[in-house]
């Protein structure tokens, strides 16, 4: 398994229990920005209903596109990231 610091926490869960994946980096550009900004999108989603939304509701449909806005931009980031200063990825195997 690969491990860098653009590891998503899905990719070392599934790794911790053995199960080989294609690293996100190796997706290609749309793929892993998409991978990289859904798990975001809900990680970011819950923590923003635990935390906010619960407390000033929004409609619901304004939740969901505001989560998977922001999870694609960040989602986006960190493969444009990734792919542009790819030598400080230490991957090991």
């Amino acid at each position: 398994m690969f491990f860098s610091r653009f590891t998503s926490p899905i990719h070392r869960l599934i790794s911790y229990f053995g199960l080989d994946f294609i690293f996100v980096g190796k997706l290609g550009f749309t793929l892993s920005t998409f991978f990289l900004g859904i798990q975001f999108a809900v990680i970011w989603g819950g923590l923003m209903w635990l935390f906010y939304w619960s407390v000033n509701p929004i409609e619901l449909s304004c939740q969901f596109m505001l989560s998977i806005a922001v999870g694609l931009l960040v989602g986006g980031w960190m493969t444009y990231t990734n792919s542009k200063y790819p030598d400080s990825n230490h991957h090991y195997f």
